[in-house]
């Protein structure tokens, strides 16, 4: 190693200490938007966003409209109302399925573990298995 650990951490502090001055005065708060009345219809496509937003939350709320679906089906309008519902839960956990599986996980990248620069390697050695020791018996020294 080029330098000790010491001069490593002191040359993390002093960049600590710039990126704090940096940083707005603790002093102030924040200011935040005032809450003003607003279109009626603007509040309810957040709240629909906020419910279809990921897979999950679309699931939750299919399941919910299939079992509003189910509670109205007692009741006479209900009985109108109800198939229609079922097929809108029906259709959002569909949706949610669908939407799970097309999207991307984020994967690591396999390849070295770096730090500034250097790989490093803070695993132990693989113990080779049973199976790769026969093999290596049976091959040919090269």
């Amino acid at each position: 190693m080029d330098k000790g650990w010491e001069d490593e951490v002191r040359e993390i502090l002093e960049k600590a200490g710039e990126l704090e001055g940096k940083s707005p005065r603790r002093g102030r708060r924040p200011q935040r938007p005032t809450p003003r009345i607003g279109n009626p219809i603007t509040a309810i496509g957040d709240q629909v966003y906020k419910r279809l937003a990921t897979p999950k939350d679309m699931a939750v709320s299919g399941a919910l409209v299939i079992a509003a679906a189910l509670l109205l089906s007692i009741t006479p309008l209900g009985r109108i109302l109800s198939p229609v519902l079922a097929a809108v839960g029906g259709a959002l956990l569909l949706g949610a399925y669908i939407r799970s599986l097309m999207a991307r996980r984020s994967v690591a990248k396999p390849g070295p573990k770096m730090w500034r620069g250097r790989v490093i390697d803070i695993e132990p050695p693989r113990r080779r298995g049973f199976l790769d020791r026969l093999r290596r018996r049976r091959q040919p020294p090269k």
